[in-house]
């Protein structure tokens, strides 16, 4: 058995190892580039993004009630800093980045916090860290890089920081919550410290390149009345662009378009491209307009169309991956070690990842216009009328006028102006994206960190056809109302054809526009529908909320911890899912990559196993009873005369 006194020594130096491993000066380190679904953008300019970063600093005192690593509250001390990156979209480029103390009661403080710090949001309210919140603090650092490119890099360290606020963090209490155990005179105490970075964008700007070209291909830029050009796109600009007349020699046929490359093979679409705002998610536009040559000059035009212009929106997103992770001694579901307690070297592990099937978002626009026809309506009219003629005399000698009836047919033609409505629905926006795989880090882990691939994953099936069009009738020429009949007896001379509105002639003679939607099928679903239909293509359906996936398609067990790692507490875990931008994606999209939060932490430890043994000392055993059973352990003794005997 041990003293006593060396008992409580050992306790003391276990307690001493635990404060110098656990007083730090924390600050999110040097990770991945922070994007912009961390950042809050201002409502007033889609040029500028906040982002609070939030250092901390962890003080403690040792058993002795000492400050020997770390300043005592109340004192000025360095605190701690690093480069934060920023990343936006390849077509974006920064043009400032500014750094401030972070003022929780600013103009959208609220919104601004919340959309930064998320995870720290999830474990406490606001208040914990606003109270927590030291009111003194200075910032020191070299000059931020990237201007003018996506990327920024800025490095930032808080000095001078006053180790004072209202409510600091209890650590030592927190700990004490989790079953750790303190000498009385332990104290451990947090203080944070905001820093507000403010980015501000160039306004994003885009080209139209606009060409001209022949249905077999043959470019008419060297053609009179043909002139290809390029067009400056500014963001958040209405664009409607119209095919040029061209000259009497070809006809118009329709056009094709892109934002990807430059339009090669498929069909054109007839009528002018739709009207739209430009969003700055692609920097170029292409639009290349076909015609055909001709050999005789066109009939004059009976009608004309307004370009689609959009109009309402269906809109559907389900972007966060609700992704959860583990890491925990093999096998699942019959775990052989409790690894926040401890788990040996040479045994193995496994890392299981949870998070939604797939992603997807997506924009569909209703795309309107009316079509106006200028028509012929002919009517035959027979006209009836009796002038008479001469007949017999009568009895009196005077001469009698007999019926003479006269008809005649008379054509009447009117010129009546037809509208007719027309609406379908188009995607202009969608990205699916599958899970590529999973990466775990833990110290216990094999070189720190494993690759998950799926396994038994099924990715969405999807297909989706830009199909959106309208198609205007081709109405008789000319219309043929009913014949009619006009005039009698009573008149003598041929009678003019009566006036009459023969406009419901002309709407009855004008059929309705046909339309398209764009086609898209989702996993056996229709989502929207590219039957031809008469003037209104139906509503898109939403595309169904991703399910979670089955648990085996993320887990990958059997990771051995090296026996060469040396025993370590509490080693924190990270993680980060990658989904891949499926083909067939319209107008945008990238592969992202989202991090994974919460994972548990993995105590490394191998236990030691004494095997103590003592010698009988049983010849000098002195008590009136001994237990034979039991080795005797003799530490001492004296000869006491009988006076002292008690």
């Amino acid at each position: 058995m041990l003293k006593a006194k060396t008992k409580k020594a050992i306790q003391v130096m276990l307690c001493l190892i635990f404060l110098l491993t656990t007083v730090f000066v924390s600050s999110p380190g040097k990770a991945e580039a922070i994007g912009v679904n961390r950042m809050f953008p201002d409502p007033q300019n889609p040029n500028k993004y906040y982002f609070v970063g939030m250092v901390y600093y962890d003080t403690w005192s040792n058993a002795a009630g000492q400050w020997t690593t770390t300043k005592p509250p109340g004192s000025v001390t360095d605190v701690d800093g690093f480069d934060y990156m920023f990343e936006f979209n390849s077509s974006r480029k920064i043009k400032d980045v500014r750094v401030s103390k972070f003022d929780y009661n600013r103009q959208y403080g609220d919104e601004i916090f919340e959309a930064s710090r998320s995870v720290e949001m999830a474990l406490n309210p606001k208040s914990y860290y606003v109270r927590a919140t030291s009111p003194t603090y200075s910032f020191t650092g070299r000059q931020w890089t990237g201007k003018g490119t996506n990327v920024a890099n800025v490095p930032v360290y808080v000095t001078q920081g006053l180790l004072s606020a209202l409510e600091p963090v209890n650590r030592k209490k927190e700990e004490e919550d989790k079953g750790q155990k303190f000498d009385p005179l332990v104290e451990g105490w947090r203080f944070y410290f905001p820093t507000l970075f403010e980015i501000e964008l160039e306004p994003a700007e885009g080209n139209a390149i606009i060409k001209h070209y022949t249905t077999t291909g043959k470019s008419l830029s060297s053609v009179p009345g043909f002139t290809d050009r390029e067009e400056k796109l500014e963001k958040d600009k209405r664009y409607a662009f119209t095919h040029t007349p061209g000259n009497a020699d070809y006809i118009y046929k329709g056009h094709k378009k892109s934002t990807v490359s430059a339009p090669s093979g498929g069909t054109t679409s007839p009528g002018d491209p739709s009207v739209f705002t430009y969003d700055g998610s692609f920097p170029t536009y292409y639009l290349y307009f076909y015609y055909e040559a001709k050999t005789d000059p066109p009939p004059p035009p009976t009608n004309s169309c307004t370009p689609p212009a959009p109009g309402a929106k269906v809109n559907g997103r389900y972007m966060d991956p609700v992704v959860t992770a583990k890491i925990l001694a093999d096998q699942r579901g019959n775990e052989k070690f409790d690894v926040l307690q401890g788990i040996p070297t040479s045994e193995s592990l496994y890392g299981n990842i949870l998070a939604r099937s797939f992603l997807v978002q997506n924009t569909f626009v209703q795309m309107s216009g009316t079509c106006t026809f200028e028509v012929n309506v002919e009517k035959t009219w027979t006209l009836h009328w009796d002038p008479g003629k001469p007949g017999p005399n009568g009895p009196d000698g005077k001469p009698t006028t007999v019926p003479d009836p006269q008809q005649a047919e008379e054509v009447v033609r009117e010129r009546y102006t037809v509208q007719r409505p027309y609406s379908y629905w188009v995607i202009d926006n969608l990205e699916v994206y599958q899970i590529n795989q999973g990466l775990l880090r833990n110290y216990a882990l094999p070189g720190e960190q494993i690759s998950i691939y799926p396994q038994g994953y099924q990715a969405p099936q999807f297909t989706a056809n830009q199909t959106g069009a309208f198609y205007p009738p081709t109405p008789p020429d000319p219309i043929v109302a009913p014949a009619g009949s006009y005039g009698g007896s009573a008149y003598k001379s041929k009678p003019s054809p009566p006036s009459e509105n023969l406009q419901s002639v002309a709407e009855a003679g004008v059929e309705k526009v046909q339309v398209t939607n764009d086609s898209l099928n989702f996993n056996g679903a229709t989502i929207m529908n590219g039957s031809r239909v008469a003037e209104t293509g139906p509503t898109p359906g939403s595309i169904p909320e991703p399910s979670q996936i089955d648990e085996n398609v993320l887990y990958r067990p059997g990771n051995m911890i090296s026996s060469s790692k040396v025993n370590r507490a509490n080693t924190t875990s990270a993680g980060t899912i990658f989904y891949g931008l499926m083909p067939g994606n319209i107008n945008g999209g990238s592969d992202k990559e989202f991090p994974i939060y919460g994972i548990n932490t993995v105590t490394v430890h191998t236990p030691v196993v004494n095997y103590s043994s003592v010698t009988d000392d049983r010849a000098h055993n002195q008590k009136t009873n001994p237990n034979y059973n039991r080795a005797a352990f003799i530490l001492g003794y004296r000869q006491h005369f009988n006076d002292n005997i008690r």
